[in-house]
């Protein structure tokens, strides 16, 4: 429920025991390091660094270790350090001499690559040649056509018929295609249709070659299909040379595939090694480091650097929040948050707002419920639910590279079995009532059909709903307030502020006065004595900030203090009655979708059987059925992100803004298996 408790670690080490600490650690993988610097009896900088130039160092280390990432990834292969790997084992190696592996690479790649370039750059052109063709037709050799080419430029001529091959041949490097239109007395006629940026290159290979323009007569004319099967072979050519080009980028790659990842293994283990030894400070024998670790690590990491230098270490432990002799800008723990793997997709939506304060509630579990339910409200369907896991099944399959298109993808599976349960409970299945509803008829209430014995038998009811579930996210929101603001002493605010006991009061009994008025159908209000203890003395007593405040600073009192106070008093209650109204309201916005998402299947049945009345026989039924299918393919586009915008937006929005304060630092540990 509450981000994972931290503890700093200091330790002091003999110098020769350096290099075996560094990989313990990196091994344990569990510490987040601080520099020495940072420590107030060290910040004189008496203490020198073990490594020099690291900065320059790990950069050339990322830069070669990214470069083999890129070729890797030509084949789809993801690099990662094996779990049973020792790093002690690891053979040294030249940095010079890998970085010259890799540009051997590179070069031989490059040659590959810049002939897949120049394919790509006549692909271009040879489909602008034939998209222009198929927009003019037959009628493409005549002038007045030719004039308006944007791009194309044709030729119409003869030459002698022996330069024919001459004139392919010196066209061979130029996107162009030659119709032969016949030949008579010695000389070929042709159409040689090129793009108008070569112009001068295709004038030049004209001249050489003898070539004549003509007007062609109209039965001379090419038509359009030798055109374009003439471009059209031309392109599959292209395309086909481009498929060996990249099979043969790929099979240059898979040869040295062991090589590679052998090199990223070692290039990643000392980039590693280097961050962990930059961290450290030494003096004329001994080294000292310090860093964050979660306090369930503390006996595994102290038993690890006994072990590993025989007990000569000193170490000593530190508690946030106890007396510090960090700076105030390193005082604030790091962050982790501690969920299952499974609820990875609703930690990303957290983390997306930003990171919670160290020591407070982690709402994670609490945006499952949430979230679920809202999107499940406004997009209650069984078989559009089953496409919407199905695509988030196919997500996770395909999406293995990415961790944050793979936390999407799951995100989609979590979606859809909502909606699956909730269609359930209206009993919808692509739109049809096919089912008994557990709950009540969705449909029948925005049609206007529900039964009359339903409990829930109008719109109103369903706004009741969402209204009351957006009360109880927003009474959550207040307690785990309280809650964070227990555990960090902030009394004044717990009691005074408007997300503390004093708003939730008047929260509280805004509530109870708006329940009362919709029982006796919105005549009369609760009585005086009511109001009073409900709204005016949680009021009256939420005056009392200012002066408080004002003694706490010692102020002197006046009468513009008074003043002041009055104004920041009024401003502040209608923030509260303003502000708790608008945030429950805005839960209507789900009910409301949720009839959106109805009225738009109705609409497209409508549509369906308008089709089938005004036509006949089996064609009208494949009409309509055609129309559901796209029906139901746009309202999983439209409502289904409409839906998950929504419910995101009320989390953020309503909820995390009465506890949430996203001013934490992710817990970013060095490790050989951290990513």
């Amino acid at each position: 429920m509450f981000t994972e408790s931290m503890l700093r670690l200091f330790a002091i080490i003999l110098e020769r025991d350096a290099e075996k600490v560094t990989e313990t650690l990196l091994d344990i993988g569990a510490m987040q390091f601080i520099s020495i610097n940072a420590l107030d009896a060290f910040a004189d900088g008496s203490y020198r660094d073990v490594s020099g130039q690291s900065t320059e160092t790990i950069s050339r280390l990322t830069e070669s270790r990214k470069r083999i990432e890129n070729f890797l990834g030509l084949i789809n292969v993801v690099p990662a350090i094996p779990p049973s790997l020792d790093v002690s084992h690891v053979g040294r190696y030249d940095l010079n001499e890998e970085n010259r592996r890799i540009d051997d690479l590179a070069a031989e790649l490059h040659q590959v690559r810049e002939r897949q370039r120049s394919i790509q750059n006549d692909i271009l052109k040879y489909e602008e040649i034939q998209r222009q063709i198929d927009l003019y037709g037959s009628a493409l050799p005549s002038g007045s056509v030719r004039e308006h080419l944007s791009y194309v430029s044709i030729r119409l001529g003869s030459l002698p018929s022996d330069r024919a091959s001459v004139l392919q041949e010196r066209l061979r490097e130029t996107p162009s295609v030659m119709v032969p239109m016949g030949e008579k007395e010695g000389r070929s006629h042709l159409i040689i249709i090129a793009m108008k940026r070569d112009r001068e290159r295709v004038d030049v290979c004209l001249t050489e070659c003898g070539w004549t323009s003509v007007e062609l007569s109209p039965d001379a004319r090419g038509e359009k299909n030798e055109a374009a099967a003439a471009v059209d072979e031309k392109l599959q050519h292209l395309l086909e040379e481009q498929r060996v080009l990249q099979e043969k980028s790929k099979a240059i790659v898979t040869g040295k595939r062991d090589t590679l990842v052998q090199s990223w293994i070692r290039l990643r283990i000392d980039e590693l090694h280097v961050k962990v030894r930059s961290s450290f400070k030494r003096s004329a024998r001994s080294v000292l480091f310090s860093g964050w670790l979660p306090a369930d690590q503390r006996k595994n990491i102290e038993d690890a650097l006994r072990t590993t230098t025989d007990g000569r270490c000193h170490i000593e432990w530190f508690t946030p929040g106890k007396v510090s002799d960090l700076r105030e800008e390193q005082q604030h723990p790091p962050v982790k948050l501690h969920n299952p793997a499974v609820l990875a997709p609703f930690q990303m939506l957290v983390t997306n707002f930003g990171i919670p304060e160290y020591g407070t509630i982690d709402p994670t579990p609490f945006v499952v419920v949430t979230y679920l339910v809202m999107f499940g409200l406004m997009f209650a369907d069984i078989g559009q639910g089953a496409i919407v896991a199905l695509l988030g099944i196919a997500g996770t399959v395909w999406l293995k590279k990415n961790r944050t298109q793979r936390a999407l993808a799951a995100l989609l599976i979590w979606l859809g079995g909502s909606s699956m349960l909730f269609g359930g409970l209206f009993g919808s299945v692509f739109g049809f009532t096919i089912v008994k509803p557990f709950w009540f008829d969705f449909h029948g209430i925005v049609t206007g059909r529900a039964h009359p014995s339903a409990g829930i038998r109008s719109i109103y009811d369903i706004l009741g709903i969402t209204v009351g579930f957006g009360i109880v996210v927003i009474c959550c929101g207040l307690l785990f307030n309280w809650i964070n603001l227990v555990r960090k002493h902030r009394w004044m605010e717990l009691i005074f502020d408007k997300g503390g006991v004093l708003g939730g009061w008047i929260y509280g009994g805004g509530i109870y006065c708006g329940w009362y008025m919709v029982r006796h159908d919105y005549r009369t209000l609760p009585g005086f004595a009511f109001l009073l203890a409900l709204l005016g003395l949680p009021a009256i007593l939420l005056f009392c900030k200012g002066p408080l405040h004002a003694r706490k600073k010692r102020t002197s009192p006046s009468l513009t203090l008074l003043f002041h106070f009055i104004m920041e008093w009024v401003v502040e209650l209608l923030e509260i009655f303003s502000g708790y109204l608008a945030n429950t309201l805005s839960f209507m916005r789900v009910a409301g979708l949720g009839i959106a998402h109805v009225s738009l299947m109705v609409a497209f049945f409508t549509m369906a059987d308008m089709v089938r009345g005004n036509g006949t026989g089996i064609t009208a039924s494949i009409m309509a059925v055609l129309l559901l299918i796209a029906g139901n393919i746009m309202v999983i586009a439209l409502e289904g992100l409409s839906a998950g915008i929504q419910a995101l937006r009320l989390n953020y929005y309503e909820f995390f803004t009465k506890f949430f304060h996203g001013t934490g630092k992710l817990f970013s540990p060095i490790g050989l298996r951290e990513q």
